[in-house]
């Protein structure tokens, strides 16, 4: 009895809503947002140790 080979896969779905729409406009005002560009300095910090950890021969297999 031969086992069934399983192949994995990504299902993607999206919707495209062109600019003249509500829609658009209400994610534009959500994404431009004092909240969401605030905590720029955060995720720049963030990266910074993250390009440190991996440049650590230590730490990486590369």
């Amino acid at each position: 009895m031969s086992t069934p080979s399983v192949i994995p896969g990504v299902v993607l779905k999206t919707k495209f809503v062109t600019s003249d729409k509500k829609a658009f406009q209400d994610y534009v005002d959500y994404v431009d947002r004092d909240e969401a560009k605030k905590e720029q300095e955060v995720h720049e910090k963030l990266f910074t140790l993250y390009q440190d950890y991996m440049d650590n021969p230590d730490k990486t297999s590369l």
